[in-house]
């Protein structure tokens, strides 16, 4: 029964010395995916950040919950000043920029 052996370990330290290995190795885990996670996102807000047409998202009440660049560049305003606006309050902005792009479309030839 020498040190380093199997045999030098009770159950008892072996089961805790378990236990402790698969905590190690959760954490290890959860500290992986959460770096995998923060670079994903990190992708995905450069795509979305980097398209030059516009990038939104609405809440189901017609509520802004996200603006890319470009369409607060085209409002005029910073994304803070825009989030939580109405698309209802825009409507008729809306129906300007859509009659607008309509009637663009129809008076410049495709190439």
């Amino acid at each position: 029964m020498g040190i380093g052996t199997a045999d030098h370990f009770t159950e008892t330290d072996i089961g805790r010395i378990k236990l402790i290995a698969a905590q190690l190795t959760a954490i290890i885990r959860r500290e992986q995916t959460e770096i995998s996670l923060e670079e994903s996102e990190a992708r995905y807000r450069s795509i979305v950040e980097d398209q030059t047409e516009f990038v939104t998202r609405w809440k189901h009440d017609g509520t802004l919950a996200f603006a890319n660049e470009p369409y607060c560049r085209y409002w005029g305003q910073t994304e803070e000043q825009l989030i939580g606006n109405s698309l209802f309050r825009h409507i008729h902005d809306c129906v300007d920029l859509l009659f607008n792009f309509q009637y663009t479309k129809q008076v410049t030839p495709v190439l």
